[in-house]
């Protein structure tokens, strides 16, 4: 019984102290930033080129002439995957294009940066120097923006992030990095937030959007404008990457005039 007061306090809290920090940001967001974090399929790069480098060293090792077959089908298999290499880093580029144009062209409300997924925790701790650049895709050595910014990206809601899941295993998300959840420390018994990077993409129960995130990477709740779908999945309705951009700067603009937030 103790446990689960002790549990429900600290949602409670930490829900409250969330909402606190996000009335202040929203506030000041016009002198603010956003951050959004563009995708870098690092880890899946480099399981392929990993993959690779194993294949060829099986390849150096086979008696040509003895286990010709064997061989060919080595270079194949080594040919796919540099393929497929190549058609993941062109598709994020493209990505990354596309995601900074429609920011550029739709967003005005403050400035907007950018960094890569597989820099989250350089960015969760407030190392900004050489890991946030511009449009221009410019490293930025100086930025001060304190607490006063929110992170952005394309990928899927979490229904509440307020909601205490207990995991045994690590998850990751859609770009390979382990998710932030608590967890029980089985030698003090106590449920303590683990160090791992916090995405809203990948998770259960989501929908295709554009998320907005706190700086500690947990996801905006209501009543804050906190994502914009973009029904992804479904290619009848599917809104662009400008038009959900366009949408989300609605959002926020249409919420400060209303005059909640003063």
């Amino acid at each position: 019984m103790r446990f689960i007061v002790f549990l429900l306090l600290l949602v409670t809290f930490h829900f409250v102290y969330s909402q606190e920090n996000t009335h202040e940001i929203f506030r000041n967001l016009k002198n603010g930033a956003i951050l959004v974090r563009l995708p870098n399929n690092t880890i899946t790069i480099k399981a392929i080129e990993e993959r690779n480098l194993l294949l060829q060293k099986k390849a150096e090792g086979i008696d040509k002439i003895n286990h010709n077959k064997e061989y060919q089908k080595l270079l194949k298999t080594i040919d796919s995957n540099i393929k497929l290499l190549n058609k993941i880093v062109t598709e994020r580029e493209y990505k990354h294009k596309i995601i900074i144009e429609s920011f550029s062209n739709n967003f005005s409300f403050c400035p907007v940066y950018y960094f890569y997924s597989n820099d989250s925790r350089e960015i969760k701790n407030k190392n900004f120097k050489g890991h946030i650049f511009n449009a221009n895709k410019e490293f930025i050595d100086t930025i001060n923006l304190s607490d006063n910014y929110l992170i952005a990206e394309f990928g899927e809601t979490n229904e509440d992030t307020t909601k205490i899941k207990l995991r045994k295993t690590k998850s990751y998300d859609f770009y390979g990095h382990p998710n932030e959840r608590l967890e029980r420390n089985d030698e003090t018994g106590y449920i303590e937030y683990v160090d791992y990077y916090y995405s809203s993409t990948g998770m259960e129960g989501g929908v295709d959007a554009l998320v907005l995130l706190s700086p500690e990477f947990i996801q905006i709740q209501r009543p804050y404008p906190h994502y914009v779908r973009t029904f992804e999945r479904l290619p009848f309705i599917n809104r662009s990457y400008e038009e959900t951009v366009l949408r989300l700067q609605h959002k926020i603009v249409k919420y400060t005039l209303e005059g909640v937030l003063f």
